[in-house]
């Protein structure tokens, strides 16, 4: 663009950093702030920086959002809700929980509102940096400074509740959200499974089809995941049967020769790795990896099948040589 002569402006530039945001090429996008700086002294403004820092959130390249938070700073620029709601999902996306505590400090000081999005990217860094302490207290603010609980929020509470090991909080976001859809169901299955409650797992996995709500991808990892850490093979079995097969993927299948593989079940889940393979005919991401083979080969040991563990050693040679379990 620069070199065919076309002027440089504020919005195209902001429009070269939201591509490279877009396909993760954050110090490319860097790079545009430098020749606008260099070449054009064209000065970046609240939109760029919106888009930089949303870059690095999706990175977690920590280092530069800080340089780009200094900069903002540094030239003085208007943090107004927009840019603080993208420092704060930067911070929190990069496990940096008390930066972003501190970025809602400052809107606190200086009068800035805050609105759904900026508690659910709190809350999304409560949880993967398992800040219970903190979550507790974006809870309680959400609530006294009214802000809307529609299932965006609820399903951040809950998911932070659950990441950060309360059940029973979890629940009881779940018992008192208004609106629920698939993601809340999951939310609260996943919390179940994780705390080893499995048959109510599995009461709640009937109790969301009944209720209309159409278990996902993410649904079935969930459930399918706790079968396989509890040994229940007929119901593993089962769910994976009834999921459409086009929406199956490595995690299902993983689980599902896991489970049959630790019962002795070795017919069924030789079975599941053809299947497997005839599917990543089509699909590459469905091809067994050298862990899948070893699990069979694991439990074939352990049944004493030395004729099928001989027998898949060369399936697994011939399917992918590079990366053989042998």
């Amino acid at each position: 663009i620069i070199q065919s002569g076309i002027e440089m402006n504020v919005k195209l530039a902001s429009c070269l950093i939201q591509s490279f945001c877009k396909v993760q090429a954050i110090s490319d996008a860097i790079g545009v702030l430098e020749i606008l700086d260099k070449q054009f002294n064209i000065k970046p403004d609240q939109t760029m920086f919106s888009c930089l820092l949303t870059g690095c959130a999706e990175t977690k390249s920590l280092d530069e959002g800080i340089k780009i938070h200094k900069r903002i700073i540094k030239e003085k620029i208007k943090i107004d809700q927009i840019l603080a709601n993208t420092l704060i999902n930067m911070y929190s996306k990069c496990g940096q929980i008390d930066e972003a505590i501190k970025v809602l400090k400052f809107m606190d000081e200086n009068y800035i509102s805050k609105d759904q999005t900026t508690y659910v990217c709190l809350l999304t860094g409560c949880a993967s940096s398992s800040a219970i302490q903190y979550g507790k207290i974006i809870h309680e603010r959400i609530i006294k400074e009214n802000i809307k609980m529609d299932v965006i929020v609820s399903n951040a509470l809950m998911n932070m509740y659950c990441k950060c090991g309360s059940l029973e909080l979890c629940q009881k976001t779940f018992d008192e959200s208004v609106e629920k859809n698939v993601s809340s169901w999951t939310t609260l299955i996943n919390a179940h499974a994780t705390h080893g409650s499995i048959k109510y797992t599995l009461v709640l996995f009937d109790q969301m089809k009944k209720q209309n709500f159409k278990p996902d991808q993410s649904t079935y990892t969930s459930i399918l995941n706790a079968c396989s850490h509890t040994g229940m093979v007929d119901e593993a079995n089962k769910i994976f049967n009834e999921m459409d097969q086009n929406e199956t993927n490595f995690i299902h299948y993983n689980c599902i020769i896991d489970v049959l593989a630790r019962a002795g079940r070795l017919d069924d889940a030789e079975k599941k790795i053809i299947e497997m393979i005839d599917k990543s005919k089509i699909n590459q991401n469905l091809k067994p990896n050298i862990g899948i083979w070893m699990t069979l080969l694991s439990a074939c040991r352990n049944f004493s099948d030395v004729e099928r563990a001989e027998r898949l050693s060369k399936s697994a040679i011939e399917t992918d040589p590079q990366h053989s379990p042998i």
